[in-house]
């Protein structure tokens, strides 16, 4: 599985995610009208929230977590 690490203006960074990790995530944190602190990554398990401001999107396929 590959997943989405980083985003920038000059595209994406990619991992291949290690044995045990199947899942694609990506979490956001929501500040003043706008996104923050966006993370992405490769996990065994879906990450839960930590607080209501917080959202996190997992999913199984190559880069689905752009």
């Amino acid at each position: 599985l590959t997943c989405v690490t980083s985003k920038s203006i000059f595209g994406i960074t990619t991992e291949n995610c290690p044995d045990g990790q199947n899942l694609c995530f990506k979490k956001w944190y929501y500040l003043n009208h706008r996104y923050s602190d966006i993370t992405w990554g490769c996990a065994a398990t879906c990450p839960k929230p930590t607080n209501v401001r917080e959202t996190i999107h997992c999913c199984e396929t190559d880069k689905c977590n752009e």
